[in-house]
């Protein structure tokens, strides 16, 4: 199907507005169903109107905006995953406006620095050198997983069975390497090595990406994003038209919150719990609880790299004194995205210093003229930013391995004739 850019930025807009309509119309249903986690209801008519204006206000600029293809696409994803469940919740549970505010910020940043472009000078890997580096490089980053788990892999993680029983005893036998390299792995290397192997039509590459993220999935304890990274990388490697990617992407989109209400209906919860409320509700709701916790009490990072300098308040990490005061559970390890992050350090001046980073990444791996099959990897950071603090996206998430690895292997590839 070939769609005129015109068609593409329509069937887009009228996709994100069907979007924001429908889990308007959901919330009142995760409230009746999951209001004991926090997802209060506190409906403003004018905060709906607010949210509504705010919403309509960055599509028309994203739409008449003179951008390019993939800041358009980058842009979509941070409407989608960070800021239309944000404006939700500002229409239905009253949270800050300035949590929205900031976000429609980290938005408009990012599409008024679409012009802007580095030149980030270095050599680059030989193509044929790229999936016999990567691949080398996955199998010395696994020698510590198969060293600390060997091969005992619990199959019923496949059903999302058990598994914070099993992540809570994967937490005691993990080390710093197997820590690190879990992320790095299904985060960078492994989706990387995927997307190459699909690009370069080499069939081992792709096969083995897919068992060594399956490998992580299952032995680490079943984190759902790593799961959700390979489906993610499989699934934005098609076309090279980031406009036709947008558009399968929403119309998919779409398609599932049509499930989630058919299976509502029917009181199966599993896909609308795994969708809506956790995916997109959830980073928001924590947002807003953050802020609420955080107001007068900033952290200044004493819990993490300024600890030798800063005393510590608390004797446990923030994420686990939130799980412990809103949950009543502190294994529930109630992690928070770049704007709740920077917001609990610095306040208002963390949230943009946050930001600036985020646009700063975002902005320097767009000059380096990435094929449009590694899209995926793309998604994967934004997603990154709704639920870890952007000092832990950089290290443990791996952003600047990332950095790294397109830098000497990626950069220019858009332009290689495969």
């Amino acid at each position: 199907m070939v769609l005129s850019k015109k068609t593409y930025k329509i069937s887009n807009t009228i996709f994100l507005l069907l979007i924001f309509t429908y889990l308007s119309y959901a919330y009142s249903h995760i409230h009746d169903v999951y209001a004991y986690e926090n997802f209060g209801y506190d409906f403003k008519t004018k905060n709906l109107i607010i949210a509504s204006l705010l919403l309509l206000s960055s599509l028309l600029f994203l739409n008449l905006s003179k951008l390019n293809s993939l800041t358009y696409a980058i842009s979509v994803i941070i409407k989608v995953l960070i800021l239309i469940p944000s404006l939700v919740l500002y229409g239905f549970m009253n949270t800050k406006i300035e949590i929205s505010l900031l976000i429609f910020l980290f938005d408009f940043l990012i599409i008024i620095t679409g012009f802007v472009r580095f030149k980030p000078k270095s050599q680059t890997v030989k193509k044929q050198q790229h999936i016999p580096f990567l691949i080398l490089l996955s199998l010395l980053m696994l020698i510590p997983f198969f060293i600390t788990f060997g091969f005992d892999i619990d199959f019923d993680l496949l059903k999302l069975k058990g598994i914070y029983k099993h992540r809570l005893e994967v937490r005691e036998q993990s080390n710093l390497f197997t820590s690190y390299f879990t992320f790095w792995l299904s985060k960078v290397i492994i989706p990387i090595l995927l997307a190459l192997g699909i690009l370069y039509k080499k069939h081992f590459a792709t096969l083995m990406g897919i068992l060594v993220m399956l490998y992580i999935f299952l032995i680490t304890g079943g984190h759902k994003s790593i799961f959700f990274s390979l489906f993610v990388v499989i699934s934005f490697s098609f076309f090279n038209n980031y406009y036709k990617k947008i558009f399968f992407f929403l119309l998919g989109f779409v398609f599932i919150l049509l499930i989630c209400k058919i299976s509502t209906s029917y009181n199966y919860e599993l896909i609308n719990d795994l969708v809506v409320r956790r995916t997109l509700f959830v980073p928001s709701v924590l947002d807003s609880i953050y802020f609420e916790f955080f107001k007068d009490n900033h952290m200044y990072l004493s819990h993490s790299i300024l600890s030798p300098f800063i005393d510590n308040p608390y004797e446990i990490q923030p994420s686990f004194i939130i799980g412990e005061k809103y949950y009543d559970n502190i294994a529930a390890n109630a992690g928070n995205g770049i704007i709740s992050d920077g917001y609990m350090n610095f306040g208002i001046t963390g949230v943009f210093i946050s930001i600036s980073i985020a646009v700063f990444i975002i902005v320097w791996l767009k000059s380096l003229d990435i094929h449009p099959v590694f899209f995926g990897v793309f998604f994967m950071i934004i997603y990154g930013f709704t639920s870890t603090g952007i000092l832990t996206n950089l290290l443990t998430g791996g952003i600047i391995l990332i950095v790294i690895v397109s830098q000497f292997l990626l950069k220019n590839s858009k332009y290689e004739n495969t």
